[in-house]
């Protein structure tokens, strides 16, 4: 695959940029998350860098702009295809996803 990911990152307070354009128009971009059962562990499973990318764009764009709080992650199907919400296509499968932030 060609690196169609810009290194030099841009994020804006309203995230407009977030999701890219290849990610909104092709649902194989999409994280799953799931926990062991025996270790407890929380697994991010990226199906592309393309998703990777979006998520950690909508992660810093928190951590610049955001005043603090918490920002939830999780499966939106309301048209039989899987939405972004928060610059990420979270399975259908997947739990919701906390992130907790403080303001300074």
């Amino acid at each position: 695959m060609d690196n169609l990911l810009n290194p030099h990152i841009i994020v804006t307070p309203d995230g407009d940029e977030i999701p890219l354009d290849i990610n909104s128009d092709d649902p194989s971009h999409h994280l799953k998350v799931s926990t062991g059962k025996e270790n407890n562990y929380v697994y991010l499973e990226f199906s592309s860098r393309i998703a990777l990318y979006d998520f950690a764009r909508e992660l810093l764009r928190l951590a610049v702009f955001g005043g603090g709080g918490q920002a939830e992650f999780r499966s939106q199907n309301f048209t039989g295809v899987l939405e972004i919400l928060n610059g990420v296509r979270m399975t259908e499968d997947s739990p919701r996803l906390f992130v907790s932030y403080s303001p300074d």
